[in-house]
């Protein structure tokens, strides 16, 4: 068998057991605080570019809320990223502020950043290194709001 037909076969073999592209690195987001059991814990992993836009490109998710801890699982190419999350309790799919722009949903950011007069934190205080060994964030949820 030549060379290019083993490697083809390698390769195939890697991606139907999971194995993960040598490009990739394991990143586990906590998103903790969580108050009630209410809609959906919404995620989404930025780079600097797009930090906080809707162009997330795949690095958004979405799990059912559940008291205490939601954990997400990406694998991303080793760089820097910030995360943003929310608690879309009443399953809207927005983040819903009341009209003098105070949060009615829980919220957090990365790198435990804070808010600061209503505007989110830069991407430079939500930001963490993801190495090529993986790592584990942690984001705690605020509710401004009565959950």
């Amino acid at each position: 068998m030549n060379a290019t037909v083993l490697a083809g076969a390698a390769a195939g073999l890697a991606l139907a057991l999971g194995v993960r592209a040598a490009y990739a690195a394991p990143l586990t987001l906590v998103v903790d605080n969580v108050c009630s059991a209410k809609g959906e814990i919404d995620l989404t992993v930025f780079v600097a570019d797009n930090w906080l836009s809707d162009r997330a490109e795949g690095r958004d998710r979405q799990l059912p809320a559940r008291v205490g801890s939601v954990t997400f699982h990406f694998d991303l190419p080793p760089g820097t990223y910030a995360a943003a999350a929310f608690h879309d309790a009443n399953g809207n799919g927005k983040f819903d502020k009341n009209l003098l722009g105070w949060p009615l949903e829980g919220f957090g950011f990365s790198n435990d950043a804070h808010v600061s007069f209503f505007r989110p934190p830069s991407f430079a205080a939500a930001s963490f290194t993801l190495p090529p060994e993986g790592a584990t964030q942690t984001l705690h949820l605020d509710y401004w709001s009565k959950c």
